[in-house]
């Protein structure tokens, strides 16, 4: 299994918000269309919440 920084897939997650779509960012730059949607609806609820354990203070990119 490959691993991702935490910088790339934020920028992923950045440019589909932006309006690209998980087809042509999984083309471009190799992680599967499943793992690109994964990263923004986690990056949505890390936004979302600022209480719990994903809070500020942790990523929700890497695991406890």
């Amino acid at each position: 299994m490959i691993r991702y920084k935490k910088e790339f897939k934020q920028s992923l997650v950045e440019m589909h918000n932006q309006g690209r779509s998980y087809t042509d960012l999984s083309a471009e730059y190799g992680p599967s269309v499943d793992s690109i949607r994964n990263w923004v609806k986690l990056y949505a609820l890390r936004i979302e919440s600022t209480e719990g354990p994903y809070s500020a203070d942790r990523s929700v990119y890497e695991r406890p």
